[in-house]
């Protein structure tokens, strides 16, 4: 698989929303196979192309092959479609473009059998025309919506005015309720005032009823006053002679309760001196049984520690016998550098580490074996190939 990179749809891209992440169209990656936004390939990046993503294979954007940086496809491609790479002028001046057709046209000698036609060359540039239709279908989609988002505004504005009208209505109508709920306050005032008035004179008139009562009351308890002092004299004489034999009583009385008291002190200090001596013989029993039950939790716990000991010191060996056979697999990886930053090409063997710049990197095809990227640039894996990336490495 080769990909082709072309500056021409960066373009396009200040038309579509930037940010993390934003994808257009339908399916898992789009119609158009459109994916704008930062991330992998950094700001206002577009990723295109058969397979993973879309139909056209065209990275473009910072990121992964530099803000200025340009990667053009296989040496066929190259050779057979110039238009490609003078459709690039952002990104590479026609000298530059030139070299970068020498260049890969000397390497195609190795990878000539899997090299894309001019007829492939001719494909590539249809889909291109086709994601730029796709593109301004979507302008258009954006335009549309821009419209109905004004229409709502438009709705949103009537819903207002209406709502002020309704509030101006409740308005005069709370007002009315109010004047209306004064003149009612006002009415039931004037009757309680009558009706207090008629109540303050009947008042008056039982007042003077009962005061006139009260006289007439007072002179009949004089005269039985003078009949109940005469009784309360008898009275009172029986009352003492009922009191003497009262205090007698409560005399004789109090003794009897002194001596149960005494009875009754003596019997509860004998019995809880039983209770505490039997609390002191149970206590004892509990040390004991206590002591017994820590006494074999600490050997548990002795025995568990030294298990767990023996487990560590094996778990670390294995992790030591891990490691040692990673670094001896790495040391029998060979070591590809990359090609320079955002232009070149590295055929790697069935199985090898290619190291690539802190940013870019070109593009690598494995011979068919696991390739592992550092640093930056593009992996392409021929069938069967694994690839791994590391850093700003990206692969396919």
């Amino acid at each position: 698989m080769v990909v082709t990179v072309c500056a021409v749809l960066a373009l396009a891209s200040s038309s579509l929303a930037s940010g993390p992440g934003h994808l257009i169209g339908i399916g898992p990656h789009g119609v158009s196979g459109i994916v704008t936004g930062a991330g992998a390939i950094g700001p206002a990046g577009i990723v295109t192309g058969l397979g993973a993503v879309g139909p056209a294979g065209i990275v473009t954007g910072a990121g992964a092959i530099r803000t200025a940086g340009a990667v053009i496809g296989a040496p066929a491609v190259v050779a057979a479609a110039p238009a490609v790479v003078a459709a690039a002028p952002s990104a590479l001046t026609a000298g530059a473009a030139l070299a970068a057709g020498s260049e890969l046209a000397a390497r195609s000698a190795v990878a000539a059998s899997t090299a894309l036609t001019a007829n492939s060359a001719l494909a590539a540039q249809s889909s291109l025309a086709a994601q730029s239709s796709a593109l301004s279908a979507a302008q258009a989609s954006t335009a549309a919506r821009s419209s109905a988002a004004s229409q709502l505004a438009a709705a949103g504005h009537a819903a207002t005015a209406a709502q002020a009208a309704a509030h101006a209505r409740a308005s005069a109508e709370n007002t009315a309720a109010s004047q209306l709920a004064a003149a009612n306050e006002i009415a039931v005032a004037s009757r309680a005032s009558e009706a207090a008035l008629v109540a303050e004179t009947s008042r008056q008139v039982a007042v003077a009823q009962v005061v006139e009562g009260s006289r007439q009351a007072a002179a009949a308890e004089a005269s039985a006053a003078a009949h109940a002092s005469a009784a309360a004299q008898a009275a009172a004489a029986t009352r003492v002679a009922a009191a003497a034999q009262i205090n007698a009583a409560a005399q004789a009385n109090a003794a009897a309760r002194a001596n149960a008291v005494a009875e009754a002190s003596a019997a509860a200090r004998a019995d809880a001196v039983a209770r505490a001596n039997t609390a002191a013989s149970a206590a004892a029993a509990a040390g004991a049984t206590a002591a017994a039950q820590i006494n074999a939790a600490a050997q548990a716990n002795a025995v568990a520690e030294a298990n767990a000991a023996t487990r560590a010191v094996a778990t670390q060996a294995a992790t030591a016998n891990i490691a040692a056979a990673n670094l001896a697999a790495a040391a029998a990886t060979p070591v590809i550098a990359a090609a320079p930053v955002g232009i070149g090409a590295v055929i790697a063997p069935a199985a090898a580490t290619v190291v690539g710049p802190a940013l870019g990197g070109g593009i690598i095809t494995t011979g068919g074996g696991s390739v592992t990227v550092t640093g930056g640039g593009i992996a392409v894996r021929t069938p069967g190939a694994a690839i791994l990336t590391r850093g700003h490495g990206h692969g396919w």
